[in-house]
C-alpha cells in the first residue's frame, strides 16, 4: 500500500513539472538595449533578429549593450539572465519607417522603432556615438517599407564607433524568422512584436503634426490639435513624454491599434516652428544645403572630417542606395534613440 501511494505521489509530481518545464526555454542572444529602471531589454537573436523581452530579479553589471546572453523563458520574461560573452558588433534587420529630416527611422522585429540620427537631445537610449560632432544623416534612395541591415561597432567602453546600412534585396518571404528568431535570413523577421494588433511600417504607421494641449508623463497620456484641426488622444510611455509641455509644438510618430483604436505614439519630437525649416529638401534646418549637388553622401561639406563618411568608398559612385532593391552600405556617425521605451 505504502508502495502504490509513493507510485502515485511520484506520477503526479512528474505530471505537475512537465508543463513547467515545458513552458521553459533557453534565449541565446546580444544585448542591443537594457532598461533597468523598467526591466525591460531588448536582444538580437540567432538569424539578426531583435526582441523585447522584460527580466525577473537585478542583473550583473557586466550584462550591458553588446553583452552576449543565456537566459530561460517564460513567456515573454527573462529569468536567470546570465553573461557568457561580449560582442563588439551588432547585427540587426530592421524596416525603413522614413528617411527625414530627423534622421533614419526603423522599425525592429519586436516592433518598437529605432531612430539613426545626427541631432542632439531625446538621448533616451546607453547607445551613443562618441563623436562630439556627429552628422545628420539623410541616405538618398531609402524607401518606407525596405528592409536594411544595420551593423553597429563598438568601442572597448560600449560607445557608438560606426554604423553600417546595408539596403537588402526583395525577398519572397520564404525565410521567416518568426518565433524565436532564428530565421537565417531577412524574409519575415521584422515584424509587428505583437501578433498583428498593431500596424506596422508598411504605409500605416502615422505623423502628426500639432500643439500640445494635455500632457501627463506619469499616467502616459498625450493630447494635441493638429495643423489640420483635429484633436487627438495618445498613449505613451513615460519616457516618451518627458520634457514635453503644454503649449509645445511636436512632431509625433504613432501608429493604431487595430483591436481598440487607441493612438500608440512611438516617440514626440519638439519642432522649431521659429523659421529655421527654410531650404532644401528635409534637412534643412539641420544641416541645409547637405543634400544639393548630387544627391547622394559623398563629398557633401556637412559630413566631411567625420571620420565615418567623408570620403568613404561605400557611398561614392557606388549608386547603391539610389535604386529601390539594390544593395548598398554606408558608414556613418550618429546618435541612436529607443523610441517606445
Amino acid at each position: 500500500m505504502k508502495r502504490s501511494t509513493a507510485l502515485i505521489f511520484l506520477i503526479a509530481a512528474a505530471v505537475l513539472a512537465a508543463p513547467a518545464a515545458a513552458e521553459a526555454k533557453t534565449v541565446k542572444g546580444t544585448v542591443l538595449s537594457l532598461d533597468r529602471h523598467h526591466h525591460k531589454t531588448r536582444v538580437i537573436l540567432p538569424g539578426h533578429n531583435v526582441r523585447s523581452f522584460r527580466y525577473k530579479g537585478r542583473l550583473g553589471r557586466k550584462v550591458h549593450v553588446g553583452s552576449r546572453i543565456s537566459a530561460n523563458l517564460r513567456g515573454r520574461t527573462l529569468r536567470h539572465v546570465r553573461t557568457v560573452g561580449r560582442s563588439r558588433v551588432l547585427k540587426f534587420y530592421g524596416r525603413v519607417v522614413r528617411d527625414g529630416r530627423r534622421g533614419v527611422v526603423l522599425r525592429l522585429g519586436d516592433g518598437q522603432r529605432l531612430t539613426l540620427s545626427g541631432k542632439p537631445g531625446h538621448h533616451r537610449s546607453a547607445l551613443r556615438s562618441a563623436s562630439a560632432s556627429p552628422v545628420t544623416i539623410s541616405i538618398q534612395g531609402l524607401q518606407p517599407g525596405q528592409t536594411v541591415l544595420v551593423t553597429i561597432t563598438l568601442d572597448s567602453s560600449g560607445n557608438v564607433q560606426t554604423v553600417s546600412i546595408q539596403i537588402m534585396p526583395a525577398q519572397d518571404g520564404s525565410g521567416d524568422g518568426s518565433g524565436d528568431g532564428s530565421g537565417s535570413g531577412p524574409g519575415n523577421v521584422v515584424d509587428n512584436g505583437d501578433d498583428g494588433s498593431i500596424d506596422d511600417n508598411n504605409g500605416d504607421d502615422y505623423t502628426a503634426d500639432g500643439t500640445v494641449t494635455a500632457v501627463d508623463a506619469q499616467a502616459g497620456t498625450l493630447e494635441i490639435d493638429t495643423t489640420d484641426g483635429q484633436h487627438l488622444v495618445f498613449s505613451a510611455d513615460p519616457d516618451t513624454l518627458d520634457g514635453i509641455s503644454v503649449g509645445d509644438d511636436v512632431e509625433v510618430d504613432y501608429a493604431k491599434d487595430t483591436s481598440t483604436g487607441e493612438l500608440l505614439a512611438d516617440d514626440v519630437f519638439p519642432v522649431d516652428n521659429s523659421g529655421g525649416t527654410s531650404g532644401s529638401g528635409d534637412n534643412s534646418g539641420d544641416n541645409s544645403g547637405d543634400t544639393s549637388g548630387s544627391g547622394d553622401t559623398s563629398g557633401s561639406g556637412d559630413t566631411s572630417g567625420s571620420g565615418d563618411t567623408s570620403g568613404s568608398g561605400d557611398t561614392s559612385g557606388s549608386g547603391g542606395t539610389s535604386g529601390g532593391g539594390d544593395t548598398g552600405s554606408i558608414e556613418i556617425d550618429l546618435i541612436l534613440h529607443f523610441g517606445g521605451q
